[in-house]
């Protein structure tokens, strides 16, 4: 009796076909014709080649728009008026056309604050990584957003 009801439970769990919504998907049902790029080119094309791999040209398939901006704003000063802290923003505008002529369109906008450094070599280096943290987490969200439209 006590195996029967181990069998039923296992057969129970490993068939309830539950999958983590964050699993890492290969976009194999979305195929891109075209992407064309507008405001800073180095953001646009580092998110085409993490949200993009496969662009296919000769396909009938979406046609995107990307357009992004990198802001970098003081946050605060102290008593003397020097920086202490930035802000790095960066908005990243998606439009897709799709294959009926209907668009959709979303913002993405991601933003990290951090502070000033006396080495202004670190501060660019630590900036740089900072923005392609960014980007990276700009581009894993225009795949989920991709993912889990129904009708591309």
């Amino acid at each position: 009796m006590n195996k029967f009801f181990s069998i039923i439970i296992l057969i129970l769990v490993s068939s309830c076909g539950f999958e983590p919504i964050y699993i890492e998907k290969q976009n194999n049902n979305i195929s891109i014709k075209a992407v064309k790029f507008i405001g800073e080119q180095n953001i646009n094309m580092k998110i085409s080649r993490l949200a993009f791999p496969k662009i296919d040209a000769n396909s009938d398939g979406l046609q995107i728009e990307l357009n992004s901006a990198k802001t970098i704003t003081a946050t605060s000063k102290d008593t003397s008026g020097k920086i202490t802290k930035y802000r790095l923003t960066i908005n990243t505008a998606l439009l897709i056309n799709r294959r009926d002529g209907t668009t959709v369109s979303k913002l993405f906008t991601n933003s990290f604050t951090y502070s000033n450094k006396e080495n202004k070599f670190e501060l660019l280096q630590f900036q740089r990584n900072v923005e392609n943290n960014l980007i990276n987490q700009i581009s894993a969200q225009i795949k989920l957003f991709l993912d889990t439209k129904d009708d591309n």
